[in-house]
């Protein structure tokens, strides 16, 4: 596999009418009891960077100031997170990480992300490595790779009016979404399949996919896509002619769910 990585991301859903100064003080502690992801900057929007305070975030989400909350930590390895606590079904929980993070310590970030679906109880998550790649695909292996780290990347924009869009390396289902695909059918899927201690289910594409060979990865990826596809609950992929773009559109199922929502 081209070891090239350019990011390493995560972004969750987190489950709606939780309680925030208790899920904050939770996902606080998480960073600052970890060495690696030491918060050491933060702000309430994405332009403003302070000295990193515990006391001023809970002090604002307390006093209903902010909702949002940035925090940054290792400048070398461009580490950040983005936390919505206003608990609709457009927040999202997000943290990535730069290029320059130590290869031997990628998988800290998946036992991370794994924390952090702890504490924030995603209806849907993906955490995923995203490989350098060329800005347009000359073969299906590369149409393959940009489909992967398109859904492996489910923005609100994109996760809202289409559904799941697809696999990441760890990809996290629970309540509704986990209610949509069926847990028996999920505990089937032709991977990894993990029941969390939290009541969740994570699909794994494979062991320590991050070392995986890129032709069995997304071979793999391809495998549990189209069992995925059987329950009609994924977005349904629109590729360019140009072959530099894939967007999407909604399956029976979520334009279903969307006019009962």
């Amino acid at each position: 596999m081209n070891k090239k990585m350019s990011l390493l991301s995560t972004i969750m859903y987190p489950a709606i009418n939780q309680n925030k100064l208790e899920i904050a003080n939770k996902l606080l502690s998480l960073f600052e009891d970890n060495e690696v992801f030491h918060p050491l900057l933060w702000g309430d929007t994405d332009m403003l960077k302070l000295e990193y305070s515990r006391e001023e975030i809970l002090h604002r989400l307390e006093d209903g100031l902010s909702s949002d909350i940035y925090i940054y930590g290792d400048k070398k390895i461009k580490l950040s997170g983005e936390f919505d606590f206003s608990f609709n079904v457009r927040s999202t929980f997000s943290m990535s990480v730069g290029k320059a993070f130590p290869q031997k310590k990628w998988p800290d970030f998946f036992e991370l992300s794994d924390e952090i679906a702890r504490i924030c109880r995603p209806t849907f998550g993906v955490s995923h490595l995203f490989w350098h790649s060329n800005l347009t695909w000359a073969n299906e292996l590369e149409k393959v790779q940009h489909w992967m780290d398109t859904a492996a990347d489910p923005v609100t924009v994109k996760f809202l009016p289409n559904g799941p869009l697809g696999l990441g390396m760890y990809t996290y289902f629970d309540g509704f979404v986990l209610d949509m695909f069926g847990r028996d059918f999920l505990m089937k899927a032709p991977c990894l399949v993990k029941e969390l201690d939290w009541g969740a289910i994570r699909l794994d594409l494979m062991d320590k996919p991050w070392d995986a060979n890129l032709g069995e990865l997304l071979s793999n990826w391809m495998k549990v896509m189209e069992y995925l596809n059987l329950s009609n609950n994924l977005a349904i992929p629109i590729f360019s002619e140009d072959n530099d773009w894939i967007d999407f559109r909604p399956s029976e199922n979520w334009d279903l769910y969307l006019k009962n929502n």
